[in-house]
């Protein structure tokens, strides 16, 4: 065997080496799992929805958290009501909280993106959906919220 043979033939069988090492790396990335968090943010996206107010949704974890979190929590919602306040967390994202016009929070919403939240004023009546992580400081909270119609 030549030398030029033994060349091309170390350039043939790395090519294919890397090609076979390419699919395979391409097949498993596209038959990846989603992660958690990808199904959750799918989940708060597409539904299907509990559609419920959030006067229900407050008393619901007022009377009875166990249950409340047996009904709602880890389920996409769609929850009707009056933004009481637009604030931050401790991590600067912005949290949008639905409550009664005695500026009560009673329903905890992260994840609405920037822009949205800045346009957002107390009193404002929005439908918002996301899911439900249960209670959080004794009020339910969803996370991936964006809001559906706002008035």
């Amino acid at each position: 065997m030549t030398k030029k043979t033994k060349i091309a033939l170390g350039v043939f069988g790395a090519g294919l080496v890397g090609g076979v090492a390419l699919a395979m790396f391409n097949d498993m990335t596209a038959t990846r799992e989603p992660t958690a968090t990808e199904r959750l943010r799918r989940l708060a996206e597409d539904g299907p929805y509990v559609d419920v107010t959030m006067f229900e949704l407050a008393k619901a974890y007022d009377e009875n958290q166990v249950s409340a979190d047996g009904r709602y929590r880890g389920r996409a919602l769609r929850v009707a009501g009056s933004v009481s306040a637009v604030l931050r967390d401790r991590d600067g994202a912005p949290l949008v909280f639905l409550g009664s016009s005695r500026n009560r929070n009673l329903v905890g919403c992260a994840g609405v993106d920037e822009h949205t939240a800045a346009r957002q004023e107390p009193g404002d009546g929005v439908v918002m959906k996301g899911v439900s992580v249960g209670s959080q400081s004794g009020m339910p909270m969803m996370l991936f919220c964006s809001i559906e119609m706002a008035r």
